[in-house]
């Protein structure tokens, strides 16, 4: 009965290819085109360095040495470099005491920069033409803005709660702007056409539901708490979306090779691999830099090279994890070290936690713009991604061992 089952399952997957290609052609007439997109750089007295960081710690009357140890390990192996961007409040020791005003002015730096640059690019296209900002669009032609941003000053946490000091080592400001249209009649100026968009989350599950929550600490201080479970739940949003974005984006070819290994593994223990092969079915792969433990787990579960991870490891050590927004920075250097390519296809996953997203664009267009990159991308990949202050903070390797960090990256997506 299992051999079967098995044999059973090629046509079955054969079947759901040739729907998914025949549901897709019937979307034709509400395509959606990615015009273009700007990724926001922070101006240079907003950068945030190690020894800036280890003098934020100091200004703290409620770190111990041992909470300072564990603080250093994560941010000395959070793969992050020493030209990321803090809110202001940080660079003026102000980080446990921001206003409204405060929080304001970080995302007004990010819209007057960002989202004015994008329109400056765009002929004939302003703001009076844009007919949504990030929501659903109406069956119609459409204009769309969607902007994506980190806002760290609000959420700078004071207490000594470990599961909640974890995001300031690693988040970093940033944003990005992109401009979509499902008008016809701008696909000759679109830099991509997307044809896939699968979206999936845990959150049902009672560990995933409460991975990542803002709470009261023990002292009543509010902060965002990452539990230890947040690992687990990320990889499980993952491998969820890519077993259901599989079959709308592979050849058949590729679907029935995948069941055959799979049917020879159960019956003749083969020792094949198992892993689907994406880039049968995508050309390019954009992967949120959510941490280096994020980027290890995706490259290897989805059976990729270090090339193909290259810019993803590259925006998390020049910008940090800017939440959504990045993957356009991926994007971005992508990109310009492909040489702006003009064809292929491209796959996007980005996540946090318990959900999971993934776009797969066609590029249709010059995608050629080192952006925010301009004035550093000529210098990445640098020689070692290693945090220079490793030698200077070596004291931190000794005392208790309780204060281990843990894989930095695997908390954040």
């Amino acid at each position: 009965m299992q051999l079967i089952a098995l044999l059973l399952l090629l046509p079955l997957l054969v079947v759901a290819a040739y729907l998914t290609a025949a549901a897709a052609s019937g979307r034709r007439s509400s395509r959606c085109y990615l015009l273009d997109y700007v990724c926001y750089k922070p101006p240079d007295d907003r950068k945030v360095s190690t020894e800036m960081l280890s003098a934020a710690m100091d200004r703290s009357e409620r770190l111990s040495v041992p909470l300072r140890r564990f603080l250093l390990r994560v941010v000395l192996r959070s793969g992050l470099g020493e030209h990321t961007y803090a809110p202001r409040t940080v660079i003026a020791g102000l980080e446990h005491s921001p206003t409204h005003q405060d929080c304001l002015h970080e995302m007004d730096a990010f819209f007057h920069g960002a989202v004015a640059e994008l329109f400056a690019r765009q002929s004939g296209l302003g703001p009076r033409d844009v007919d949504v900002l990030v929501v659903n669009s109406p069956r119609r032609p459409t204009l769309a803005l969607v902007v994506s941003a980190e806002c760290i000053t609000p959420n700078c946490y004071a207490g000594v709660d470990r599961s909640m000091m974890l995001g300031h080592c690693l988040f970093r400001c940033g944003g990005s702007a992109v401009l979509l249209t499902t008008d016809p009649a701008l696909r000759g100026r679109a830099k991509m056409e997307l044809r896939v968009v699968e979206r999936t989350t845990v959150a049902a599950a009672d560990d995933a539901h409460s991975a990542i929550v803002q709470r009261e600490d023990g002292d009543g201080l509010v902060g965002i708490s990452l539990s230890k479970s947040l690992p687990k739940v990320a990889v499980r949003a993952f491998a969820a979306n890519m077993t259901r974005l599989a079959p709308r984006i592979l050849p058949v070819r590729e679907l029935t090779r995948f069941a055959a290994v799979v049917a020879c593994q159960k019956l003749l223990r083969c020792g094949s691999s198992s892993k689907v092969n994406f880039k049968a079915g995508a050309d390019h792969f954009c992967l949120h830099p959510g941490g280096v433990a994020v980027i290890d787990a995706v490259k290897r579960d989805m059976g990729l090279e270090e090339r193909d991870v290259e810019p993803s490891r590259m925006t998390l050590h020049r910008w940090g994890n800017t939440s959504t927004s990045s993957v356009w920075y991926v994007l971005s250097s992508y990109m310009e070290a492909k040489g702006g390519s003009r064809s292929g296809v491209l796959m996007v996953t980005f996540g946090s936690g318990f959900k999971c997203n993934s776009c797969v664009w066609e590029v249709t267009g010059d995608m050629a713009d080192k952006g925010a990159w301009a004035d550093c991308i000529d210098s990445y990949p640098p020689e070692s991604l290693a945090n220079p202050f490793l030698g200077k903070y070596a004291w931190m390797n000794g005392g208790d061992q309780a204060d281990d960090a843990p894989s930095v990256g695997s908390h954040a997506s």
